[in-house]
């Protein structure tokens, strides 16, 4: 009954909330869009940008703000002051007690006479608290620390030597919780970016990369364990009253000094222990708090944001955004849309003092808004554009060892499908290259894929594969599975993050399904593409197998695939490419790319060429995964169209059909005769030694030619079609035989199983061609010259 009555007041409270939000964003648009062109002259008149001024980073002005919180400071300060003695800086510690009840003051003076107190006599909270405790401030650098932290060894000598630079404003320490079961919602590594007309901010948990490296760039410091210096701080004018009590002046003061050209930085270096809001929800509750947060957000953007596209959208998106932002934990969607209005509510008498403070600011910058979440988020976007020193990450071999960002729609494996050629050749780039992979993973995934990978020296990253719920595509300029499996606004951050937070210098994109991720995300580093399957060309093949009116879907279908994928390749720099067919398709349609044929392969010679199982007679073998089209249309193929001319010449003939997931039209084909389907098999080199020949019966795809690899480095004699030997060198009744029409396919079945001579000489051919051309280690060496292109030669 409560659901239902929460469901019908819900468009009640949006019919009286939306209309009157929307007012209230046109009128606020209305007045800054006034105030911006009241002020224009004078921005252009009297533009004054800060030049950085060296500053004293030998000792620091130590700031902690306490209210009632005696007990946060007898963990605080003991560690606060074996750090100041550990540096041996000339350091002042200041604590601003807002006029607590506690005895605080008291006891500091009892216990504590190192420390300088600033006692007011009544609370003045967060943002005007420390104001009162920088006017005692007397170092160039200023240290905020709230008062439940307690600091680690080492905390103070890495925030000071990252502020030697003076184009640095602050740097931000990591934050670790004092409870290590707590889930991690503060780190220290912040970052945001604009995102259905609202501002999305986070800590993330710092990479691999963001943890080794010196520092690397955050949006925002924040303003309980961070260092800023002084002379920039007095500059902007502080901590800003405008969000008194608490909440968003870090992010604001942060922000502003990165319009100004200055950076703000994190290290991993220097860490403390914080207890999470230990103080300000526990004395003012969680609606009071996230009601501040809120109202602030409103404030920072109309004071803050000077781009006139950007604050255009989010004031009138500001309906939108707060249904988007409408939902909080145990209570109803209409009560979170009534707090969201009341936030904007409690944000609109302040709006003139935001308009004042958008005017001073706005003669020193010289960053717009779109610089900055980039500079911010990004190690990669940092370094091209501010050469700011990050720190070298190193390489297994550091003469020509690169960073490589390698971004794959699944994580490579061996013994599962065709993707053992790139588990493979990321092994031994890895011998070389600081290798980071980046690949999606089912739900429920065990990690087992990872954890090969892992054990090679690879990074590997991992984020839940997740069906898209957004409408869209109503022009249908995406092919339905790519917007169906491969646009997830959740998965789209996830590889955002992967190249926010790597240090690369080229990035390695891997089956076209990342590549449509990628269409909309920055690029700041070259781009390689690995077209294991051209999506045109694999939809252009499927025109000719339809007939009817299910032609003219198709030819649409092709159509749309080509369409977007050379929209798709627009951005990349250069496309290696496993077969000369999926060249010739798209390099006439891609003009200007940059092309390199390099086959598939693998460590072949690896693998055993006997095994001792007994050879099944007059039995073939199709082995494909079937999730993947090309092969069910194979296997349906070899049995509907094949079987039958086969079971003329030979009557005892099976045809075995080995692979994951297979669907019900593969497994109804149990029911013929002479057909068994066997599903996964755990040993797959077992399986072929005891086929009589192998099949390839591949009418559609491009690209991956693993299947005809996994044959001939087993030593078995193959049958395939054109489109199955694609790729590679065989040539007909040499390697292998190549038939394409089913009489002619079943003739070839009957001419192996009838002849053990010509089965071992194909399959010796076959093994010989795939060892001396699709070996790993030449594989590895192509990517190697295309790399040197792309980012320069060896190192």
């Amino acid at each position: 009954m409560r659901a239902v009555l929460h469901a019908l007041l819900l468009p009640v409270v949006a019919l009286l909330v939306l209309p009157l939000a929307s007012l209230a964003g046109v009128l606020v648009l209305l007045v800054l869009t006034v105030v911006d062109l009241v002020w224009w002259p004078v921005v252009v008149l009297r533009r004054r940008p800060w030049q950085p001024r060296p500053r004293d980073v030998s000792a620091a002005s130590i700031v902690t703000v306490t209210w009632n919180g005696k007990h946060h400071l007898e963990g605080l300060l003991p560690s606060l002051r074996r750090e100041v003695e550990a540096h041996g800086g000339d350091h002042q510690v200041i604590v601003v007690d807002n006029g607590s009840t506690d005895g605080t003051v008291a006891w500091l003076r009892r216990e504590h006479p190192w420390v300088e107190i600033v006692a007011l006599p009544e609370n003045r909270y967060f943002v005007r608290g420390n104001r009162a405790g920088v006017e005692r401030a007397s170092r160039d650098v200023l240290i905020f620390l709230n008062n439940d932290m307690v600091v680690r060894p080492g905390f103070l000598a890495p925030l000071l030597d990252g502020l030697r630079d003076p184009r640095v404003f602050a740097v931000a320490a990591e934050v670790f919780f004092k409870d290590p079961a707590k889930r991690r919602e503060e780190t220290g590594r912040t970052r945001g970016e604009l995102r259905h007309g609202w501002l999305k901010l986070a800590h993330v948990l710092p990479s691999r990369d963001e943890r080794e490296l010196d520092y690397v760039p955050v949006l925002w410091a924040g303003g309980g364990s961070a260092a800023f210096d002084r002379a920039m701080y007095d500059a902007i004018g502080g901590f800003d009253t405008l969000y008194d009590p608490f909440y968003m002046e870090d992010m604001g003061l942060s922000y502003e000094a990165w319009k100004r050209g200055f950076r703000v930085l994190f290290t991993a270096r220097s860490s403390v222990l914080h207890e999470h809001r230990g103080t300000s929800r526990k004395a003012f509750g969680d609606d009071y708090v996230d009601a501040m947060i809120r109202r602030n957000q409103h404030l920072f953007l109309w004071r803050n944001l000077t781009a006139d596209a950007a604050i255009a959208w989010v004031l009138l998106s500001t309906p939108w955004s707060m249904l988007l932002r409408g939902k909080r934990p145990g209570r109803s969607r209409a009560y979170g849309l009534w707090f969201e209005f009341r936030a904007l509510l409690r944000a609109l008498p302040r709006l003139p003092e935001a308009a004042l403070g958008r005017c001073r600011s706005r003669l020193h910058h010289v960053r717009t808004d779109g610089q900055v979440f980039p500079l911010a988020n990004s190690i990669a976007a940092h370094r091209r554009a501010e050469h700011t020193v990050l720190g070298r990450l190193a390489t297994p071999d550091p003469l020509r060892g690169r960073r490589i960002l390698v971004l794959s729609a699944r994580l490579p494996r061996l013994g599962y499908d065709g993707s053992w050629t790139v588990f493979r050749r990321l092994v031994l780039q890895a011998k070389t290259h600081r290798m980071t992979l980046f690949g999606f993973v089912e739900p429920g995934d065990d990690g087992a894929a990872a954890a090969a990978l892992r054990a090679h020296g690879i990074e590997v990253v991992t984020a839940v594969r997740v069906r898209n719920a957004m409408p869209g595509n109503l022009h249908h300029s995406v092919p339905a599975r790519l917007w169906r499996d491969y646009s997830a606004p959740a998965m789209r951050a996830a590889v955002v993050r992967a190249l926010e937070s790597v240090d690369h210098d080229l990035v390695q994109i891997e089956y076209p399904e990342m590549l449509h991720l990628l269409r909309d995300v920055p690029k700041y580093t070259p781009w390689l593409y690995t077209c294991h399957e051209s999506l045109g060309f694999a939809a252009t093949r499927q025109v000719a197998l339809a007939r009817g009116l299910p032609r003219l879907a198709a030819r649409f279908r092709a159509l749309q695939a080509t369409a977007h994928e050379l929209v798709l390749l627009q951005r990349v720099d250069h496309v290696i490419a496993l077969s000369d067919a999926d060249t010739a398709f798209l390099r006439p349609r891609a003009r200007g790319l940059a092309f390199s044929v390099v086959p598939c392969g693998g460590e072949v010679d690896t693998v055993p060429t006997e095994v001792r199982v007994p050879e099944a007679p007059a039995t073939v073998l199709f082995v494909g995964y079937f999730r993947h089209g090309p092969n069910v249309d194979a296997a349906l193929w070899l049995c509907n169209e094949i079987l039958p001319h086969l079971h003329r010449a030979m009557p005892t003939a099976r045809v075995r059909l080995v692979g994951r997931d297979a669907p019900p039209q593969i497994t109804a084909l149990a029911a013929r005769p002479g057909v068994e389907v066997a599903g996964y098999v755990p040993d797959l080199a077992a399986e072929m030694a005891a086929a009589t020949a192998i099949v390839l019966p591949l009418r559609q795809g491009s690209g991956l030619r693993g299947k005809l690899l996994e044959a001939w480095t087993a030593g078995k004699a193959v049958v395939g079609t054109r489109v199955a030997c694609e790729g590679t060198a065989a040539r007909d009744g040499e390697h292998c035989l190549v038939a394409d029409a089913p009489a002619e396919f079943a003739q070839a079945i009957v001419r192996l199983l009838g002849d053990a001579p010509l089965r071992a000489r194909l399959g010796a051919a076959g093994r010989e061609l795939a060892l001396s051309k699709h070996g790993t280690a030449g594989i590895v060496a192509e990517y190697e010259t295309v790399y040197d292109a792309l980012a320069g030669g060896a190192r």
